[in-house]
């Protein structure tokens, strides 16, 4: 049987033991080469393509998601990619760390994460009590 390369035009002649072997595109190609570069260029090319596959796998479509199984270090580990260092919010200090307002290090929004020197970090994560004394309130919302 003959067929149109879907890539090159080519016409191909298959024989009938293979004439049923179409790609999951519906199109017949003349070698590999053609049909890598028309996947190529069809897919991996493809802005909107890309954006199909990304919502088909991002969130609880992910087969490594783990939604509220996920640990405090995961969250951490995730501000460290995605918030470059900067200087402290309170003092200046170059030598700042992350820390999550709300004290739940899975909670990375923009507004939760800020940066802060080890002794403003530490304030931050101790409040006092009726007394006035100091007491941690770090491990309430899953630690910072």
């Amino acid at each position: 049987m003959i067929y149109v390369c879907g890539w090159c035009g080519k016409e191909v002649n298959k024989p009938p033991s293979r004439s049923n072997s179409i790609t999951k595109s519906g199109f017949h190609f003349c070698d590999r080469n053609c049909h890598a570069q028309w996947r190529t260029a069809n897919f991996v090319q493809s802005q909107s393509m890309r954006d199909k596959l990304s919502k088909l796998v991002s969130g609880s479509n992910n087969p490594s998601y783990k939604g509220n199984a996920a640990k405090p270090q995961s969250g951490r580990a995730w501000a460290e990619r995605h918030y470059p260092k900067q200087p402290c919010k309170e003092c200046g200090e170059q030598n700042a760390e992350r820390h999550h307002k709300d004290g739940n290090p899975l909670n990375n929004a923009p507004d939760n994460v800020v940066f802060l020197c080890r002794r403003h970090h530490i304030e931050a994560d101790r409040t006092r009590d009726e007394k006035g004394w100091l007491v941690s309130t770090k491990g309430e919302n899953n630690g910072n």
